[in-house]
């Protein structure tokens, strides 16, 4: 994460003015913070996820990275949503890959907020389109994801550097999957990009009942080109930590939304937070542990 973590600390100079100041946690630079903070979808929690609206409000609230979803559209535009299909989060149905890419931009992806703030009809928003949004205010963690039989998408990697490579963004993004073969594919192409392993509750346990421990998982992700891992919150553990750190991978933990929860992990070594409340988070934190 050297790489990512430099551009955290220089985004940590930049000015922002949120529209809700009430709203924003007090302004500290973001080199002071040992934690780094990930809005999950933007925000989540606090405006419809993948959604301009959720990227803005993250930015707003002082994230350290966003975090987005990308697929390929039928006619191989990449599109930022975090399911293979569109039912959960916007008025259309059926798979992202089978629609065409204006079809997808008819739909309303706020649909199903229900959030207490208001945001409006919301397009699925396309990678270039959050480039756009967020300049070089704040890095983007981008999660390549596979589709709804699991296989990759051809050639999606190239896409995702070709528009990073257009927006001058190698120092300041991060490329994430759950699917190692992206990363190693990532790793292939364009090796200054930072990349992350995310690992699930199932990954976790296949590896258990093989009887593979914290040192083999570690040395599996190193293998994979993996520089960071990020771990679901309920499977992180002392010892899985110190292995990671150990083969010199960061650890994050996702999805934490509990600042009870953000310290106990943070006592156990977790560096970088992914949260929906990004908001709530930050201030939890900036106030200190007894507040």
């Amino acid at each position: 994460m050297i790489l990512i973590f430099s551009a955290v600390l220089l985004s940590g100079c930049v000015t922002h003015s949120p529209t809700d100041p009430a709203a924003a946690p007090s302004a500290a630079p973001r080199a002071a913070r040992a934690i780094l903070f990930v809005g999950h979808r933007g925000a989540a929690g606090e405006a419809p996820e993948n959604t301009l609206a959720a990227f803005a409000r993250g930015v707003e609230v002082g994230v350290d990275l966003i975090e987005l979803d990308v697929h390929l559209s039928r006619d191989d535009q990449l599109v930022v949503i975090h399911d293979p299909r569109l039912d959960r989060t916007t008025d259309g149905s059926g798979l992202v890959r089978e629609r065409a890419f204006a079809d997808l931009r008819r739909l309303n992806a706020a649909a199903k907020f229900t959030g207490s703030r208001e945001y409006g009809a919301q397009q699925i928003p396309t990678l270039q389109e959050v480039y756009d949004l967020i300049g070089a205010r704040v890095p983007v963690l981008i999660e390549i994801k596979v589709d709804a039989q699991g296989n990759r998408y051809p050639g999606i990697e190239q896409k995702v550097i070709e528009t990073v490579r257009q927006n001058n963004a190698i120092a300041r993004t991060t490329i994430g999957s759950f699917d190692l073969a992206t990363l190693q594919e990532i790793q292939r192409v364009e090796p200054q990009l930072t990349r992350v392993a995310f690992i699930s509750t199932a990954y976790l346990s296949k590896k258990g009942m093989r009887g593979e421990g914290p040192d083999a998982i570690a040395a599996e992700l190193r293998a994979a080109g993996a520089q960071s891992v990020g771990i679901e919150k309920s499977y992180v553990a002392k010892p899985l930590v110190t292995a990671f750190k150990q083969a010199g991978l960061r650890v994050g933990a996702w999805t934490v939304d509990d600042f009870v929860e953000m310290w106990n992990l943070i006592d156990l070594g977790v560096e970088m937070i992914t949260t929906n409340r990004p908001n709530l988070l930050i201030e939890k934190y900036l106030q200190g542990r007894n507040k």
